[in-house]
């Protein structure tokens, strides 16, 4: 799909660095209020103000397990047990901190064919790991267990239920508070303000990348008369906001009519 620009009026293209716009949230610097001085505007009230992410270089620095994310935490008999250190960890990292992990009385190996962990008591009595606790969901999941409490002997062992999965953060979707009316999501309500999803294609370390011409062209339709200011945020798939750990960034935005 191309732009038919015989069909636009005029258009726009609204470059924003994150370290010169206002900042709304004091612990991470992805949900911004961008005031703008030249106006964007329609001339009358038959146009449609279409709004299409650009472009976007993010470092992806946010981590895969952090108290943001709620999956640092392990219950076990009812009590924290074993706290996480918020960082990105991959599977191996991740098997050497819980092993290193005097509190946490269970061991853990990695079954690389399977895609799996087994945790094996390694105390002299019985434990409930409290997996269905709230704190422990985020980890239990990411570790391929079902959300429920499990009792396990001295000696005995448990294997993960379902593959375990650390890539916590799916996707970035682009958030605005402009009036957006053509994007539907499975979440309750269904229309939600999104301008766009961003793909994660690299690795911890990395810069993110978007080019629209990669995912199919699409523009979010803006049902009002002009823009002097908007508000932009970054948020993975559970509508958290990102935390790129104050590491700034850059997104561009095309305005056409």
């Amino acid at each position: 799909m191309s732009i038919n620009t015989e069909t636009i009026d005029n258009s726009y293209l609204l470059f924003i660095r994150s370290k010169e716009v206002t900042q709304n949230d004091s612990n991470v610097n992805t949900d911004m209020t961008i005031n703008l001085q030249a106006e964007i505007s329609r001339t009358n009230v038959l146009q449609d103000i279409h709004l299409q992410l650009n472009s976007c270089s993010i470092p992806h620095t946010f981590y895969n397990f952090s108290s943001r994310l709620n999956n640092i935490n392990l219950f076990v008999d009812g009590s924290s047990n074993l706290v996480l250190t918020p960082q990105h960890y991959d599977i191996y990292e991740l098997v050497d901190f819980i092993n290193n992990s005097n509190a946490f009385k269970y061991s853990i190996t990695f079954k690389e064919q399977q895609n799996k962990v087994i945790l094996t008591n390694t105390d002299s009595t019985a434990h409930v790991i409290n997996f269905g606790e709230a704190s422990s969901k985020g980890l239990a999941k990411a570790l391929g267990f079902k959300q429920i409490d499990l009792t396990v002997g001295s000696g005995g062992t448990i294997i993960s239920d379902n593959s375990i999965n650390l890539n916590t953060v799916h996707s970035i979707f682009v958030h605005t508070n402009l009036p957006v009316n053509n994007v539907i999501t499975t979440t309750e309500g269904n229309y939600r303000n999104i301008i766009q999803k961003i793909p994660i294609k690299n690795t911890f370390g990395d810069m993110i990348e978007y080019n629209p011409y990669e995912n199919g062209i699409f523009s979010t339709i803006i049902n009002q008369n002009s823009i002097n200011s908007l508000n932009i945020s970054l948020r993975d798939q559970n509508d958290e906001l990102l935390d790129l750990n104050q590491v700034n960034f850059e997104l561009s935005f095309l305005f056409f009519f």
